[in-house]
């Protein structure tokens, strides 16, 4: 995606295809029954292609563990705290819409009511929403198919709620083009800009893609196409304001910074993006993982994640083994209840507290997850 003649024009940030072979022998068993399968003449010179497939299958039977209790601690949270905000509700939302689309059977049900509760929660109030993060969460994640992209334009105005949180979005960036930490964040506001330039590249125009079969001069009137174009126009001076302040400051000495300044130089289509690239890269521990602080060696399942993450949606392409390193440390580390154990000081420069690294084990959870999937192809969702 490139923001140098019009940031707006550029598509929704997509995972790259991954090819998920090794070169190394696995169990001639595996080999023949793949072999037979697909009808391979050739399945004895080529065995890391079934060694890509069980790879793929650990990745997914770890993403099945994690699913329920991502879930269920959404559940709780909505329950006990009634708060949308410390990414435990679009963090479900999120996971569960990659998952759905890579063919992971997931509960129909609860991922739509926690969907509604979450817009219910956001819109009713829009000073009290959970901040910018936690939109640019739900936008990232969001369904693009779902029924609430399905709704058509009315009247004056969009039906789509998404495009209410980009609006929302839209209003919150300061004068100096940066976006700032809300409710009990504490991070730099450089993390949350960040996140929010990240989330309004992914914005898509339903006009403008042929298959949501929207007739713009019979389903918009003057005053709504007008109102569409005056949004897009905001979000490229806004996206390039939120570069201009990105370029005001140091980065932020985590890797999640450095993993941001990747991302949007990449979306940018800058040329430092492949510098950037290498020191992500570099930074890779003997174990496959990576430590979100710089002054930590031990590998944690939150930078892991959004590494994986960010690496798939680049368009630069990494070395499979990169790939294949990373998700041996996840499927590795992960623990018997499906959960990642990620400490709040692995993370943050903070007394380590139990309630603040059970909220850290869950991003952490819910990064690995988003990670992982990020590894696997698209295919159509399996729901119940």
């Amino acid at each position: 995606m490139k923001m140098v003649a019009n940031p707006l024009d550029s598509p929704r940030i997509s995972a790259v295809e991954v090819c998920l072979c090794r070169n190394h022998y696995c169990h001639k068993f595996v080999i023949w029954v793949l072999a037979a399968a697909v009808g391979l003449g050739s399945w004895m010179t080529d065995p890391s292609l079934a060694v890509g497939i069980q790879e793929d299958a650990n990745s997914r039977k770890a993403v099945e563990q994690a699913l329920p209790y991502l879930a269920k601690e959404s559940a709780s949270w909505i329950a006990q705290r009634g708060c949308v905000s410390c990414h435990r509700v679009s963090f479900m939302i999120w996971s569960h819409n990659e998952a759905a689309a890579r063919g992971f059977s997931v509960d129909r049900s609860q991922l739509d009511a926690t969907t509604n509760w979450a817009f219910t929660s956001m819109l009713s109030d829009r000073s009290e929403f959970g901040g910018a993060d936690t939109i640019s969460q739900m936008l990232l994640g969001r369904d693009t198919k779902s029924a609430w992209r399905k709704k058509p334009p009315r009247h004056f105005k969009s039906s789509d709620p998404y495009e209410t949180l980009f609006e929302i979005l839209l209003e919150r960036q300061r004068a100096d083009g940066s976006w700032p930490p809300e409710g009990q964040l504490t991070t730099p506001a450089e993390i949350s800009t960040g996140w929010a330039l990240l989330a309004l590249a992914s914005f898509v125009d339903p006009a403008a893609v042929a298959s949501e079969k929207l007739d713009p001069a019979r389903d918009l009137t003057d005053e709504l196409a007008e109102q569409i174009q005056r949004s897009r126009q905001q979000q490229g001076e806004c996206q390039l304001k939120g570069m201009a302040y990105l370029a005001t400051v140091d980065p932020h000495p985590t890797h999640e910074g450095l993993l941001l300044r990747f991302m949007c130089s990449d979306l940018a289509d800058l040329p430092v993006r492949t510098e950037l690239h290498r020191q992500v890269l570099a930074r890779q521990n003997v174990d496959g993982g990576w430590s979100n602080r710089f002054d930590q060696s031990e590998s944690d399942a939150f930078a892991t994640g959004q590494t994986l993450y960010a690496l798939s949606v680049s368009r630069i392409p990494t070395d499979q083994d990169v790939i294949d390193k990373a998700r041996a440390f996840l499927i590795g580390s992960q623990q018997p209840q499906g959960h990642w154990l990620v400490p709040a000081d692995r993370i943050r420069d903070r007394a380590r507290r139990d309630s603040v690294d059970e909220i850290f084990s869950y991003w952490g959870t819910a990064w690995a997850t988003i990670g992982l999937l990020q590894t696997l192809p698209e295919n159509n969702a399996s729901e119940k």
